[in-house]
């Protein structure tokens, strides 16, 4: 079961560029993962379950990047976490917390910008991470939905569960106005 994230409590956002995710050593590199399901009817593979370390604290560091779909009818390009669609599953126990690194390793172009662009299609590799079932802030420093992580930026959210928590199955995905309906349709979801 997992527990819902709870920002009743507390969570931050930070943003940075960390060189050592970008370039040829990062996990960021120009090589693409491939995800193969060339077989009929073929099941997903089961994403990789994150559990709480000792401390309580659930880390995970989420690689927002394109991946090369192989499929049984067709070939085409994923957008994905961590090379894979599903994405990693997060367990978090009550009263503990969540630490996520989304990395995203996308680059240039930014797309079309500006006044006009809020609900339109625009910035199509830009990101940031949104969370469904939790009962959370939509305000800074909780789950911001206007949070935009441009390419080869970083950003680290922190969460902290509340010891009667409600459990639940729930999943997070980028929500970046004038990106997401592309980016979670091509399979960044979790």
């Amino acid at each position: 079961v997992l527990p819902a994230l709870s920002l009743a409590a507390w969570a931050s956002v930070s943003a940075s560029s960390n060189d050592d995710h970008f370039g040829p050593d990062g996990v960021c590199s120009d090589s693409y993962p491939t995800l193969v399901l060339s077989e009929p009817f073929q099941a997903l593979h089961r994403p990789p379950q994150v559990v709480p370390g000792h401390d309580g604290v659930t880390k995970v560091q989420i690689v927002y990047n394109v991946v090369d779909y192989e499929g049984p009818s067709y070939n085409t390009i994923l957008r994905a976490y961590n090379g894979i669609a599903p994405g990693p599953t997060l367990h978090v126990q009550p009263g503990g917390a969540l630490e996520i690194e989304l990395i995203n390793c996308l680059t240039l172009p930014l797309g079309f910008h500006g006044e006009e662009a809020h609900n339109r299609f625009h910035i199509p590799n830009s990101t940031n991470l949104h969370t469904h079932g939790p009962h959370v802030s939509g305000e800074s420093p909780g789950d911001n939905v206007f949070l935009n992580i441009g390419p080869q930026e970083s950003v680290l959210y922190r969460y902290k569960f509340d010891e009667n928590h409600m459990p639940g199955t729930f999943w997070y995905h980028p929500h970046l106005h004038g990106s997401s309906a592309l980016q979670v349709g091509q399979g960044a979801a979790g």
